[in-house]
């Protein structure tokens, strides 16, 4: 893949340019280029911006997927918190575009890079219960209600600032989770570890409704 990083390396090394705010570069991925830590290539851009500046940086290619990489003055690579956040806003727009399946797998890369990340808990949960309708009949659809209520309880778990909203989609829902017979008649009971399949595809634990 082919990345960017800002940082404050010398730009008259050999494969690091600077990077001109309004300006367009274009860049080429080579085997003389460097290489990340897990050997993907990249190619280095220096960027000179002051405390507080907003910047904005697209990148694209016809060939490949590309993304963006940040390296602060001091050496801290925050990569993994930058590509978090691309990957809940791109959850955000499918979930609005009702794209739920694709919010799904967006929320779950989010969460990939950054473990803690609430919000992107939260739109999880909500992109699961708007593609239960593709879950078959009504008890199978409220299954979803089940892996969602598992995501709610996982993002105040790890971000307290979610946990007001978190716990009103908690009690909200409970109440849509199959009730006792219907679970009885499926052949399961409270505490059964259950897959909730389609593009969910998750284990949650069976719960009824009381």
């Amino acid at each position: 893949m082919f990345s960017i990083n800002w940082a404050t390396t010398n730009a008259a090394a050999r494969d690091v340019s600077t990077l001109e705010v309004g300006a367009t570069a274009r860049g080429t991925l080579e085997s003389s280029d460097g290489r990340l830590d897990d050997g993907e290539y990249r190619d280095l851009y220096v960027f000179n911006g002051s405390a507080g500046q907003n910047v904005r940086v697209d990148m694209n290619s016809s060939a490949f997927d590309t993304y963006l990489g940040v390296v602060t003055p001091g050496g801290e690579n925050i990569e993994n918190d930058t590509r978090a956040d691309w990957f809940y806003e791109l959850a955000v727009v499918s979930s609005a575009n009702k794209d739920y399946c694709e919010a799904i797998a967006y929320a779950r890369e989010a969460i990939a890079y950054r473990s803690n990340f609430g919000k992107a808990y939260l739109t999880l949960g909500d992109a699961i219960l708007a593609s239960r309708d593709n879950l078959g009949d009504d008890f199978e659809k409220r299954t979803a209600f089940w892996v969602a209520a598992d995501k709610y309880a996982k993002a105040k778990s790890v971000d307290p600032s979610v946990a007001a909203d978190a716990n009103k989609k908690l009690k909200d829902y409970a109440g849509q989770y199959p009730n006792h017979e219907e679970v009885f008649f499926r052949d399961l009971k409270d505490g059964d570890s259950y897959q909730v399949k389609g593009c969910i595809n998750e284990y949650t634990t069976v719960r009824s409704s009381k």
